[in-house]
């Protein structure tokens, strides 16, 4: 990616985040961001007998995406890159 693409690509992220009220995650570093939302969908129902129903307020978990490109072109494969997600996720993630 050029340096002017991951420009647009940063300031297209910005653009998102507020038209969206996508919000980060933890105070320090975050990769994890939400939106509390309506969900919209089908009634879904798991396992344990709970279900999810159109009009139920539901969160949307969003990746930073600037902070998945780093690992992503250091990454010598899909998994190499899936672990250092998992372990950066587990660490930075509130308790």
């Amino acid at each position: 990616m050029t340096i002017i693409n991951r420009r647009k690509r940063l300031r297209w992220e910005r653009v998102f985040r507020t038209l969206f009220q996508i919000k980060p995650v933890g105070e320090s570093d975050p990769i994890l961001h939400m939106r509390v939302c309506t969900y919209r969908g089908k009634s879904i129902r798991f396992k344990d007998g709970e279900e999810i129903r159109k009009g139920d307020c539901v969160s949307e978990i969003h990746f930073d995406n600037e902070w998945l490109y780093k690992p992503g072109s250091n990454s010598r494969s899909s998994v190499q890159l899936a672990i250092q997600m998992i372990r950066q996720t587990n660490a930075r993630s509130p308790k």
